[in-house]
């Protein structure tokens, strides 16, 4: 089973959120956590006063549970957990900078992932319904990348005589076309029956203003419902645009 390590940085701001602003901070707890971090600010500055805060924010954060929702979101991907020996969570400060990178071991082919860098932003611990779903749509892009059948390629190919342009164009495709199967994914673990929603402005944009609107409304309820199960029809999609869009089956889950 995959090992999730959390950044010292990302677990101390983490805790004092939860201390300081979450409502459903208990007052005993937060004036216990109080207490056990006063006489640490006595101590002479340097690593050592460092390592004591680190260590006292690290077991405030495993008493209070913080890292469980993305221990239920792995738990939930089997194939992650078994394929991926660590997850190394690290803070960011953006939003634009949330999200997961998969690396191979080395020596490893690229396309054989095998550890996970996930980027959160620390006040994403104060809602944990929402942190295991954020981390749950990292894991399913992972899921798919494990998954034979996906058949994953980290050499995106946008075509032999693509320019740079163009082979960012289709990357900016590709990327929405696949973060809305994942989002289909996800929706229909809670309900089966689910439909998708209205495409969202960032997948209308990577299509281009002018594109016909039934054809990306079409476009992306067949990513959203499963239709496009593997890499390669999701590359042929974002290199195709919403051409193919309108003439393509009614989708199935997979």
């Amino acid at each position: 089973m995959s090992t999730i390590h959390c950044a010292p940085d990302l677990v101390e701001e983490a805790v004092f959120l939860f201390m300081t602003q979450s409502g459903g901070t208990d007052p005993v707890a937060a004036a216990t956590w109080r207490r056990e971090r006063e006489p640490l600010y006595l101590s002479p500055p340097g690593v050592g006063r460092e390592r004591a805060f680190q260590g006292h924010a690290r077991a405030w954060f495993e008493r209070l549970g913080l890292s469980a929702p993305i221990e239920a979101a792995l738990r939930s991907c089997p194939r992650v957990s078994a394929g991926l020996s660590a997850i190394e969570v690290r803070r960011v400060v953006r939003a634009r900078d949330v999200g997961s990178e998969v690396f191979g071991a080395a020596g490893a082919a690229r396309a054989d992932p095998k550890r996970m860098i996930l980027g959160l932003q620390p006040h994403r611990f104060l809602d944990a319904a929402a942190l295991e779903a954020l981390v749950l749509c990292e894991l399913l892009h992972a899921d798919d990348m494990l998954d034979p059948d996906f058949g994953f390629d980290p050499d995106l190919d946008a075509g032999p005589e693509a320019d740079p342009a163009r082979r960012e164009l289709v990357r900016d495709r590709f990327r929405v076309l696949w973060t809305a199967r994942v989002q289909g994914r996800l929706a229909r673990r809670s309900d089966p029956h689910a439909s998708p929603p209205p495409a969202d402005p960032s997948f209308r944009l990577a299509f281009g203003r002018s594109a016909d609107s039934d054809a990306v409304e079409g476009l992306f309820r067949e990513a959203w419902s499963g239709g496009l199960a593997t890499y390669d029809e999701l590359l042929d999609r974002a290199c195709c645009g919403c051409g193919r869009a309108l003439a393509s089956s009614s989708p199935s889950p997979p």
